[in-house]
């Protein structure tokens, strides 16, 4: 449970589901998932237990309708930075969207990687190091701007 739980339940529903025997992932007793078929989705038990828990009922597009998805036309200064090892890869930005909104990938990345202190293991993959360096170059530039005043 805890403080992602109820984040989950209220903003940021995904479609997490359990694995296999194999996998790292396992069935919860069976509890929402047939044994033989661990990987389906079940969103109407999962929406029951945020209520049980929590007394709220995810939306189940919330995040995609108030987050406004990928389509960032008005935004600007903005550095999304994703580690291919990291799972939530396929639901982050990949490319650039403007000259001021862009994609940092991090290959051998994992969740926040670049955000977190250097370490001297971080030689090895120089993807990371060269990943903060970007995000350096696009803060400077924009501590650096005028404030836009919106009327």
């Amino acid at each position: 449970q805890g403080s992602w739980d109820y984040q989950w339940c209220t903003e940021m529903t995904q479609p997490f589901t359990q694995g296999t025997g194999k996998d790292l992932y396992y069935c919860p007793n069976g509890t929402y998932y047939a044994k033989q078929n661990c990987s389906h989705w079940d969103f109407p038990s999962l929406a029951v237990g945020c209520e049980a828990r929590w007394g709220v009922r995810p939306r189940k597009e919330w995040a995609s309708t108030a987050l406004a998805s990928k389509r960032l036309p008005t935004a600007s200064n903005i550095v999304f930075s994703n580690g291919l090892q990291d799972p939530w890869h396929p639901g982050g930005v990949l490319e650039n969207i403007s000259d001021t909104v862009v994609a940092v990938v991090i290959p051998n990345g994992a969740h926040h990687i670049d955000l977190m202190f250097s370490d001297p293991e971080d030689a090895a993959y120089p993807d990371i190091g060269h990943a903060r360096a970007v995000e350096v170059v696009h803060m400077r530039k924009w501590v650096g701007q005028p404030a836009r005043v919106l009327v």
